[in-house]
């Protein structure tokens, strides 16, 4: 299931919330977006949020859950026009806190601070003057406290905006 919301504050400022529930991880972006300059067929915005991701993983034997707390800030080109849309988006998720535990293993607890990436591509398409169906695909790369490589969480989904 996935939910897209966005909400004018004002002709600069946004609410936006993306709610993603992709199988086995849970996705919860929500925060603030504001328009730096343009207007709808081209824009820059900033954006600044909360992220919460939850993960869950069973398999033959072993099972896994957890879960992070990230604040992101973020910026967004998007160009098109009133039935069309295409953004780009980054942002750079700090994962304040996350914690997990593997039913197989020793490795759980609660690690501290890292970084990671989230770019995106999103194509939004009107149905009505206010309504919109939208195509989102990221790739959220994170260190998840370690030194020796990445982790990719590959996210798509499909939603609509009101």
């Amino acid at each position: 299931s996935d939910i897209h919301w966005m909400q004018g504050i004002s002709d600069r400022l946004d609410f936006k919330l993306d709610v993603a529930t992709l199988g086995l991880i849970s996705v919860l972006d929500a925060g603030l977006r504001f328009r730096v300059f343009g207007d709808e067929s081209f824009s820059f915005g900033l954006y600044g949020g909360t992220k919460a991701l939850l993960l869950l993983l069973a398999t033959p034997g072993s099972s896994s859950f957890g879960g992070a707390i990230a604040v992101q800030p973020g910026g967004q080109f998007s160009f098109g026009s009133k039935s069309f849309q295409f953004t780009l988006e980054v942002t750079a998720p700090i994962v304040m806190a996350a914690g997990g535990v593997n039913t197989n293993s020793s490795d759980e607890g609660i690690v501290g601070l890292f970084p990671g990436v989230e770019p995106a591509i999103v194509t939004e398409f009107g149905i009505s003057a206010t309504r919109s169906l939208y195509i989102r695909v990221a790739g959220l790369y994170f260190s998840a406290g370690r030194v020796d490589g990445l982790t990719l969480v590959p996210i798509a989904s499909l939603g609509a905006s009101w």
